[in-house]
């Protein structure tokens, strides 16, 4: 069990465990008759505190999660910008053009390892995918910015698809898509490149 899972379970746990105490509490509070006031009143606002607490639980839970999403979200473009370096340094020292073939192969020498090819949300060590239409083609090509050469797709080493084969795996549908220009953007089926 990695650490990530066991914290998690470990955490809903000691959630359980406050949820069950607090409705006891509450429940014990509230039905007794022999006990005196005070002691009524004192075990109240302790049961109220704790669903206090469970509530404040709930909403920092929620960010917590939505914070994870967009970190992966960050990861995975900050992933396609380094592949986008690295194009541009291949291209720079091969007449201004991106690899014919074999493209992770190409440019692993301009990468910082294979962590880069990754995507947060994929189980696949190579999960980009370069569009057919850039091998061996002028890159950046300022006549194709609207034309995406790296993609979330269906992956593999060397992987090579037209860029109507992306897969929106990312939260809201989304898949990133690098541009001609280089311009890195997390886009939803059907939408257009936008500024």
């Amino acid at each position: 069990m990695n650490w990530d899972l066991a914290g998690a379970v470990s955490g809903l746990v000691i959630l359980l465990v406050i949820v069950i105490f607090t409705i006891w509490l509450l429940w014990v509070t509230f039905r007794a008759r022999h006990w005196y006031w005070p002691w009524r009143v004192v075990s109240g606002v302790v049961g109220f505190v704790l669903l206090l607490f469970l509530v404040m639980v709930g909403i920092l839970w929620e960010h917590a999660i939505e914070d994870a999403r967009g970190m992966r979200m960050m990861g995975c473009r900050s992933n396609v910008m380094q592949i986008h370096l690295a194009l541009l340094m291949y291209a720079s020292d091969n007449d201004d053009r991106a690899p014919q073939a074999h493209w992770v192969d190409g440019i692993a020498g301009y990468v910082g390892g294979d962590d880069a090819h990754r995507c947060p949300v994929s189980d696949a060590q190579f999960a980009y995918t370069m569009n057919e239409a850039f091998l061996g083609a002028f890159y950046p090509d300022p006549l194709r910015v609207n034309v995406p050469v790296l993609f979330d797709g269906p992956g593999g080493k060397n992987s090579v698809w037209p860029a109507g084969v992306a897969q929106y795996r990312h939260e809201g549908e989304r898949a990133h898509f690098l541009f001609g220009d280089g311009w890195v953007q997390a886009l939803k089926a059907g939408e257009t490149r936008g500024r």
